[in-house]
């Protein structure tokens, strides 16, 4: 990615981006004058979205078990990254 300001002085040279997933990563800078560079120090962006139409299903379905039988539960959700999941019973 080169973008080029000419600044005066210690002014910080600005870069803005819209953020996309794709531009998740690791940025730096790099200073030039003359002939002597300097690399700044690293950032990592990460970019995260949204979770939506996050549901809950189970195995048998419906959700009928004799005691001491098995089910199980999953959590899916159409869109999202970054996630972790947290199940609660009876909302704790």
């Amino acid at each position: 990615m080169a973008t080029v300001a000419d600044l005066k002085g210690e002014q910080p040279a600005s870069f803005y981006l819209k953020v996309t997933v794709a531009l998740e990563g690791s940025y730096r800078c790099r200073a030039t004058t003359g002939g002597s560079k300097a690399v700044s120090n690293s950032i990592k962006l990460t970019v995260v979205t949204p979770a939506s139409n996050t549901r809950v299903t189970s195995q048998p379905y419906p959700p009928v078990a004799y005691e001491g039988s098995c089910i199980e539960l999953s959590c899916s959700t159409t869109k999202g990254s970054h996630l972790s999941y947290t199940w609660f019973l009876n909302k704790k």
